[in-house]
C-alpha cells in the first residue's frame, strides 16, 4: 500500500493498492455520498488481464479512460475505449477487461451503487494473510 499504511479493511481516500496488474485508488467513498456511488482511479499495466470474466449483482460500472486503452468483453462482443471514452458495464453481464496495449492504461471506474470499492483492499488483505501458504504473489504498492 501507499499513501499511508492503513491496515484496516476500510479504505481511504488517496489511498492505493496494487494487486498482480491492476492498481487502484480509492477518490470518492461511497461512505461520503450515503452510499450510492463511488470512484477509484484504476491503473493496468500493459499487455494484462484485469479481471477473469465475471459479474456484478447489484453493481453497474462506468469506466472513463485518462490514458492509454481498455478492452472490455461483455455479451460475446468486444469493446475498446481510448482516452476520453467511456465502456458502461451494467449488472448482471458477465465481462471482463484488459490492456492490450504495450503502455499502462489508466481509467476512472464509477461503481454504482457504492459499496463494492472495498473489494479492492480487502482482496489484497487476503492475498496479505494467505500468502505464507500459497504461491500467489501480491504488491502493496
Amino acid at each position: 500500500m501507499e499513501q499511508g499504511e492503513n491496515n484496516s479493511s476500510r479504505p481511504q481516500v488517496n489511498q492505493s493498492v496494487h494487486f498482480r496488474a491492476l492498481g487502484t485508488t480509492y477518490k470518492v467513498l461511497s461512505s461520503s455520498v450515503n452510499g450510492s456511488a463511488a470512484i477509484v482511479e484504476h491503473t493496468l499495466e500493459a499487455k494484462s488481464l484485469g479481471a477473469p470474466m465475471h459479474k456484478h449483482t447489484y453493481e453497474d460500472e462506468i469506466s472513463y479512460v485518462l490514458e492509454g486503452h481498455l478492452s472490455v468483453v461483455q455479451n460475446g462482443e468486444i469493446q475498446t475505449a481510448g482516452v476520453g471514452e467511456y465502456i458502461v458495464k451494467p449488472r448482471g453481464i458477465f465481462h471482463t477487461f484488459w490492456n492490450s496495449g504495450s503502455e499502462t492504461t489508466r481509467f476512472i471506474e464509477v461503481i454504482s451503487p457504492g459499496n463494492f470499492e472495498n473489494y479492492f483492499l480487502k482482496l489484497l488483505l487476503f492475498f496479505r494473510l494467505t500468502s505464507h501458504c500459497s504461491s500467489t504473489k501480491f504488491q502493496p504498492s
